[in-house]
C-alpha cells in the first residue's frame, strides 16, 4: 500500500473520530430532533497539491445557527411550537405550549429547555475542543508514521516524510 493510501486511510478514520464528537456533542445538547443534521457529517479528503486535506463537512443549511444560537427573540406562534414538539415526540398540552410561546417571545432560551440542556450552543467548538484536549492531532500523526514506517519496512524512513496536521 502506498504512502497516499495509508494517509488517506488515516484520515478518514481521523475523520470518523471527529464526526463521532459532533454527534456526542449535538446528542448532549438535545439537537437531534429530526436527526437530519447529526447524519449529514461527512469526511472529504483531497488532494492540493502535494498535500492532502481531511475536511469533515456537513451542508444541512441550519448548521451554523445551531451551533451560533440565535441572538436575537424569536417570532413564534403558538402552531410553531406545537408542530415542534410534536416532531421532538412531545405531548405537551395547550397551557404548556402557550407557556414556552410566551417564553421564547421574550427570551430566546426557555427556563425548561436551560434545564434540558445548560450548553445549548458551540457544539463545533465543544467537540473540536474535546479532540485537542486528548491530542487527536499527534496520534493520528504517530498512527500515519507508524503505518508507512511498517509499510517501507524500516523504522524511521517516514522521517523523509513531512507530515503536518492542523
Amino acid at each position: 500500500m502506498s504512502a497516499y493510501k495509508i494517509i488517506d486511510q488515516a484520515l478518514k478514520t481521523a475523520g470518523d473520530f471527529y464526526i463521532e464528537l459532533l454527534q456526542t456533542e449535538l446528542v448532549f445538547q438535545e439537537h437531534i430532533a429530526s436527526e437530519k443534521l447529526y447524519k449529514s457529517f461527512r469526511t472529504v479528503i483531497s488532494e492540493r497539491g502535494d498535500s492532502l486535506f481531511m475536511d469533515v463537512v456537513n451542508d444541512t443549511p441550519y448548521m451554523w445557527l445551531v451551533n451560533d444560537g440565535n441572538s436575537r427573540v424569536p417570532n413564534v406562534e403558538f402552531e410553531d411550537i406545537q408542530d415542534w414538539s410534536k416532531l421532538k415526540g412531545l405531548n405537551f398540552s395547550k397551557k404548556r405550549i402557550w407557556k414556552v410561546t410566551k417564553e421564547l417571545r421574550q427570551n430566546y432560551y426557555t427556563q425548561g429547555g436551560l434545564l434540558v440542556a445548560p450548553r445549548r450552543t458551540g457544539f463545533i467548538d465543544y467537540a473540536f475542543g474535546i479532540a485537542d484536549s486528548m491530542g487527536i492531532n499527534k496520534m493520528v500523526e504517530d498512527d500515519i508514521l507508524k503505518q508507512i514506517d511498517a509499510e517501507i519496512g524500516s523504522s524511521g524512513s517516514s522521517k523523509a516524510i513531512q507530515l503536518t496536521i492542523s
